[in-house]
């Protein structure tokens, strides 16, 4: 059999392995798309595809002249243990778990094919693990954690510009406007692009490990920095010259420079490192002085080349490993394709239609509600004014708030609904990023449902006291049960089922309904109960209107 004979041979088994994990895999990125600070990933897999393809073609020039390698047995193992995970992601329908499933077997399938070169197809493989979301959502955490040093530091050279400006959490407030740092940064999702960035180049130039944990650290300051120029730049021109970068196209091309700013700083940085970090007498990894040979080795990256001599073909017992993982791979692809099949099926099944075909939904029917479609007497709250809220979409607020005020006889009320979200919205994180500090919150359920409304107590440190009920409700208009990661658990095996267990079917449109009171004093635990009365109330008016609405 001729190189070209084998070669195709040796190919169309591990594709037809890494192929049988790919339907959670897809059906992970397909949920990925709708988080906006993930929304890089197509770029980077089709890098990822061009750097294993230009550097598989240097390898078959290679195997020419010298022969082909193959991995050793561990690699065989490292397939069997993604099958194992792909087993356990069909049993718990986890995509997620399913995605890293996908990985962990295209690692051990590219060990097994490139051998002694594994190193140079590994590291462009391991970028993929950049869209895997870590678990409870502690992406979001970072993310709110960078907007509030965002805001800080914006603040902070705000007043060394002398620009007329309050900052409350990550809320910067200046004559005529309030601006979140999340709509003059985008949430700073810079920093996961920008990430990704730098692993590409660190891949492509195939640094050493502390020249790519340097760059890795260039690229998380880097977006850092540039997303508090924008922010910085936006509050200093609308103050100063009334000019608004939040409208387009202006905000677009703003964040477009940022980023290529971002950029450069990053290559300027790589070129720095090269200076600094570049191995010494030379590229020859062989030199007399010990220490001249340990930088090299450890610092500029060099390495010896290799001696060992290249085995033709796979043993045996390799081989035979491979085809009974491609036969457990076939079994598993089909049930992947059958439990992804069931639960779609099941969501049809289980769907509830809001509206007849042809009717307003429900979002669009939200949106007109007016001043008029809340009670004037809330069981004795009497009304005082009404606004509508219209912000960017994915707000953390939601797109749209209508925002009823009502006097009680311990302060003033805010009765809010907002939307549109997508399944359960943590509206604690939110109290949090505009200054509020949370000093409890509580799940709790009415009748015999699970959990569905939260309440919470809140001080701000001027000392006015907060004290809100909040709830969602699902496209039929029913209470949506709060996620069972969201209340807390204590068990370990909660936790991990948290951690790998998705939703049989991505989130759906949810609605939000609220009710803040507002004091000087921290409200008593009978005030806080009539809070809770008035909240549910409130809600049901405003069902009964969308209800009647839907009906006519």
């Amino acid at each position: 059999m001729n190189y070209e004979a084998r070669s195709r041979a040796s190919i169309w088994i591990p594709a037809t392995i890494l192929l049988a994990a790919a339907p959670l895999a897809v059906v992970y990125l397909i949920r990925l798309w709708t988080v906006p600070h993930y929304q890089f990933f197509p770029v980077l897999m089709i890098a990822v595809a061009a750097i294993l393809w230009q550097r598989w073609g240097d390898l078959r020039t290679q195997e020419k002249q010298r022969g082909t390698s193959h991995g050793p047995p561990f690699s065989v193992g490292l397939i069997w243990l993604g099958l194992a995970i792909e087993a356990a992601a069909i049993y718990l329908f986890s995509p997620w778990l399913g995605y890293i499933a996908f990985v962990v077997i295209g690692a051990g399938l590219l060990w097994h094919l490139t051998g002694r070169e594994c190193r140079r197809f590994l590291a462009a493989w391991a970028l993929l693990l950049l869209v895997v979301r870590p678990p409870l959502e502690q992406d979001l955490r970072l993310i709110s954690w960078l907007q509030h040093s965002t805001a800080r530091q914006s603040s902070a050279i705000l007043d060394v510009l002398n620009a007329d400006h309050i900052r409350e959490g990550v809320l910067i407030e200046i004559p005529g406007r309030t601006l979140f740092v999340e709509e003059a940064c985008s949430g700073v999702q810079s920093l996961f692009s920008l990430i990704a960035m730098a692993g590409l180049m660190v891949v492509w130039n195939r640094r050493p490990a502390l020249w790519s944990l340097l760059l890795f650290g260039a690229a998380a300051v880097g977006a850092a920095a540039m997303n508090i120029v924008r922010t910085v730049t936006i509050v200093y021109f609308l103050d100063r010259y009334k000019v608004d970068l939040l409208s387009e196209p202006q905000h677009t091309f703003l964040g477009l420079g940022v980023f290529v700013g971002s950029l450069v700083w990053l290559m300027c940085f790589d070129m720095l490192l090269a200076f600094l970090l570049s191995p010494m007498d030379g590229d020859d990894a062989r030199t007399e002085n010990a220490w001249i040979a340990l930088w090299n080795r450890w610092i500029g990256g060099l390495r010896p080349a290799a001696s060992r001599a290249a085995s033709a073909m796979p043993s045996a017992g390799r081989h035979a490993g491979l085809i009974a993982a491609m036969g457990a791979g076939a079994f598993l692809c089909v049930g992947a394709l059958w439990t992804i099949g069931s639960a779609a099926r099941a969501a049809a099944a289980t769907e509830v239609r809001i509206v007849p075909e042809g009717e307003q939904p429900i979002v669009d029917r939200l949106k007109e509600f007016s001043e008029a479609s809340a009670p004037e007497n809330l069981d004795g709250w009497e009304r005082e004014g009404y606004t509508k809220q219209e912000r960017h979409i994915r707000n953390m607020f939601g797109d749209v708030s209508h925002i009823w005020k009502y006097r009680t006889p311990y302060g003033i009320a805010s009765c809010s609904v907002d939307f549109p979200f997508l399944g359960w919205h943590d509206l604690r994180l939110c109290y949090q990023g505009i200054g509020w500090q949370l000093l409890k919150s509580e799940a709790y359920s009415v009748a015999d449902e699970k959990p569905s409304r939260m309440h919470m107590t809140l001080q701000k440190s001027s000392g006015e006291n907060g004290y809100v009920t909040y709830g969602l409700v699902g496209p039929d208009l029913k209470p949506f049960s709060i996620p069972e990661s969201t209340v807390e658990s204590h068990s370990f095996m909660d936790r991990l089922t948290f951690i790998v267990k998705d939703a049989s079917t991505a989130p759906p449109v949810t609605y939000q309904f609220q009710v803040m009171a507002t004091s000087n004093t921290p409200l008593l635990d009978e005030e806080k109960a009539d809070v809770d009365r008035h909240f549910e109330l409130f809600r049901n008016a405003i069902l009964s209107q969308l209800e009647a609405q839907g009906a006519k």
